[in-house]
């Protein structure tokens, strides 16, 4: 995960499903490629991003997006993402 927002940010892995898992993790302002560990990823999963205030921001559907010789899948969340 790249943040760009300015903020630290909490993590959720598979967002709004039952499979959904925090990461115990925070992800500091102006981290670049910061690795959460391994998550089981779906067609249909997503990651949410959350900072102190309750702001969040989501990818979604990241089933497809996943690098198949190496499982990873790049995030960036920028400081407009948040909502």
């Amino acid at each position: 995960i790249t943040n760009n927002t300015g903020r630290p940010l909490s993590v959720t892995v598979n967002a709004g499903t039952g499979a959904a898992m925090r990461c115990a993790c925070t992800i500091p302002p102006d981290a670049v490629r910061t690795r959460i560990g391994y998550y089981p990823l779906y067609q249909n999963s997503a990651v949410r991003v959350s900072d102190a205030d309750g702001r969040s921001a989501m990818f979604t559907d990241l089933g497809s997006e996943t690098d198949p010789s190496t499982g990873v899948v790049g995030l960036r969340f920028e400081a407009q993402d948040l909502r």
